[in-house]
């Protein structure tokens, strides 16, 4: 099968390929009609980052950390690399982005593969959590998770990994 999902990932990802109908249906309780496989490469930010900052330190490398209203400020102060660090705010500070919102996960190390369902429902493994998602909450920057959304998130994980279903609140 070819298609323009293949078109757009089958050159760029490794080991593409469309699941077939035995695949979905012993993978999903409720199998979308095409789903795709391929593997692929994560690091997770909060590991990854001090490892290459001690190599750059090691290198010589000096960093400066400081609170800045834009990266502009930067710009005329002659610095070779400046590493947006900002978190939430890095679209502000870079200019360009003002729709970054958090994403909040849950403990589950065995986990180990991303699944993404109608644009609104997924979950990414990393090494010892999972993340589940999605909530879609425009300029909501809180770092509190409601009852509401906690619910509405399981209550999808659950459809997308039935073998996660527990009582609520457990």
């Amino acid at each position: 099968m070819t298609g323009p999902i293949e078109k757009a990932y089958g050159d760029i990802v490794y080991n593409f390929r469309y699941l077939s109908d035995k695949e979905r249906e012993s993978l999903f309780p409720e199998p979308s009609k095409y789903a795709i496989h391929f593997s692929s490469y994560a690091a997770e930010g909060n590991q990854y980052v001090p490892f290459l900052k001690k190599q750059l330190l090691d290198l010589g490398v000096v960093f400066e950390q400081r609170a800045v209203e834009s990266v502009e400020e930067l710009g005329n102060e002659g610095f070779d690399v400046v590493v947006n660090c900002a978190g939430l705010n890095a679209g502000k500070i870079a200019g360009d982005d003002t729709t970054m919102y958090p994403i909040r996960g849950v403990e589950a190390p065995w986990h180990k593969h991303f699944n993404y369902r109608d644009f609104s429902t997924f979950t990414i493994p990393k090494n010892e959590s999972v993340v589940l998602g999605s909530v879609k909450q425009v300029n909501r920057f809180d770092t509190e998770i409601t009852e509401e959304d906690r619910r509405d998130i399981w209550q999808r994980y659950e459809k997308l990994q039935p073998a996660m279903k527990v009582r609520f609140g457990e």
